[in-house]
């Protein structure tokens, strides 16, 4: 008999969870509580991350011209999805949504059908397989892969472990894109407090029974996934430090210091 999906956690719908969104279940519910138990900071944590990625979508279509934007291991299009937070800058933006759950993929098509146009869809991909990826035929069918695409990997990377290769895998992504593309990432990481390590291993515990485990790893590991990229300013920080909008607040930023986050430009020449 096939495995019930519904009685696994799947990280896509806690993340929306942690966000305040209502596509989930009682077992993702379940799931995530014991990590906001572990960690109360989780929902800011999630929250910075959200924001982050809405002052980088609005950076490169605004301050940068990025047209076309591929969001790889975007979970559910809720709470200020790229294609809504994008729009407001450049109507004429196109964005596909990535997740290899085939389930929230058709959840995602559900959502974005209510309102996210002809230039907006989503597609199953496993993130590990780059010329898949850039070459579903959904994808093409939005997307120019002959001019720039911002490919955004939020809160994703560190579902990979070392054998499974994300570098290279990210290094394929780079040598597909076309010149003045972006990869922009938000990660994890591991840091030096005790306290710290105690959350993280009870997050590591939780993740252990969910659909992807996790895999922290330290900022200069974090920094070989932008070889052959121009990093932006201010070069990899946190979520929290990433341009901010105003001065950030002390005690997010301090919850923050465990997250890296950057976006590096692939060279025009």
């Amino acid at each position: 008999m096939a495995e019930d999906p519904t009685q696994t956690p799947s990280v896509a719908r806690m993340y929306d969870y942690f966000l305040g969104g209502t596509h989930h279940t009682p077992v993702d519910r379940a799931a995530a509580d014991v990590v906001i138990a572990a960690n109360p900071d989780q929902r800011r944590l999630v929250r910075a991350n959200r924001d982050y990625l809405g002052r980088v979508v609005r950076e490169l279509a605004g301050g940068y011209g990025i047209r076309q934007f591929v969001d790889i291991g975007s979970g559910l299009p809720t709470a200020d999805p790229v294609h809504e937070v994008a729009a407001r800058v450049a109507p004429d933006v196109r964005v596909v949504y990535v997740d290899h759950d085939p389930a929230v993929v058709a959840e995602s098509r559900a959502l974005l059908a209510d309102g996210g146009g002809r230039h907006v869809t989503a597609i199953a991909g496993n993130l590990l397989d780059p010329e898949s990826v850039l070459g579903d035929p959904d994808l093409v069918a939005v997307l120019d892969p002959e001019q720039p695409i911002a490919v955004l990997m939020l809160a994703v990377l560190h579902f990979f472990s070392d054998r499974d290769d994300p570098f290279g895998a990210v290094a394929a992504y780079r040598d597909l894109l076309a010149p003045g593309s972006s990869l922009a990432l938000s990660y994890l990481g591991t840091g030096d407090d005790p306290e710290w390590e105690d959350k993280l291993d009870a997050t590591e515990d939780v993740y252990q029974g969910a659909s992807q485990q996790y895999f922290p790893r330290t900022r200069l590991q974090v920094l070989r996934f932008f070889e052959g990229f121009e990093l932006l300013e201010p070069g990899l920080s946190t979520v929290a430090e990433w341009r901010p909008d105003s001065a950030p607040d002390p005690d997010l930023a301090r919850i923050a210091t465990y997250g890296f986050a950057g976006v590096g430009r692939k060279p025009t020449t």
